[in-house]
């Protein structure tokens, strides 16, 4: 800028201007549990550096951020729509803001419980709920056969674990343990009536495993008793239910 005296001199003043500065967010994504990895922000600039930026989660102003890099990259955890308040440049000249950065919190959990099988070599099932993720859920399970199914059946005894992921791509799992009784086994000894024709024959009935409590059915009338007493000589067959 130069200006003319009255008296003839030249005189020179410059002036800079500054280049409005503008500022644009982006990014965002999905932030899967309290421990999970936090999403990436970006924001972009133009006016030169450093500038200061105020940024909104969900319409909710923030502490000022200072940007000294182009562009500004900040991993956030908190679930939220991230705008752009207000840039302003060194000299405190106000730019323009634009963008939006959508940040989703899922906290996936999944609840397994078995139901196990009443009798050795039986079968059992399984059923999982998850819940406070995205909808539709996937599952994926250790053992070979069981497909995505979430409430799997006809299963034997061992270990369980699904793996559930939601829309967001987060993941749970879990694990169960279906069991079964040991082995129902019954053994008899017997005593052998003390003359013929007499009835004081009796049997003594030994059961283990299965699961107590035990039903006794005697054929050829020797009652529900696990231990008959009071015996004809017979063939005697026993059916023990646990």
């Amino acid at each position: 800028y130069t200006t003319t005296g009255s008296c003839g001199g030249v005189g020179t003043t410059t002036i800079n201007l500054s280049p409005t500065p503008t500022a644009t967010i982006s990014g965002g994504g999905t932030v899967c549990g309290a421990t999970g990895t936090p999403a990436p922000i970006s924001i972009t600039s133009t006016g030169g550096l450093p500038l200061t930026i105020v940024y909104a989660i969900d319409g909710v102003p923030q502490p000022p951020l200072t940007v000294a890099t182009n562009p500004l990259l900040f991993p956030v955890t908190q679930a939220g729509d991230y705008t752009l308040i207000s840039v302003t440049n060194a000299n405190t000249c106000a730019g323009t803001t634009s963008g939006v950065a959508t940040v989703i919190s899922s906290n996936l959990s999944a609840n397994i419980n078995a139901t196990n099988p009443q009798c050795f070599n039986g079968t059992g099932s399984i059923a999982v709920v998850a819940a406070n993720g995205a909808f539709p859920y996937s599952y994926a399970w250790s053992a070979g056969g069981i497909g995505s199914n979430p409430n799997p059946a006809n299963l034997v005894a061992g270990n369980y674990t699904v793996t559930i992921t939601d829309d967001n791509g987060c993941t749970a799992s879990a694990q169960t343990t279906i069991t079964q009784p040991t082995q129902l086994t019954a053994n008899v000894t017997q005593t052998t009536n003390t003359c013929i024709g007499q009835t004081d024959g009796s049997i003594t009935l030994n059961v283990a495993g299965g699961t107590p409590n035990y039903s006794f059915a005697w054929n050829n009338n020797a009652g529900t008793n696990q231990n008959p007493s009071n015996l004809t000589a017979n063939t005697y067959v026993v059916t023990v239910t646990d």
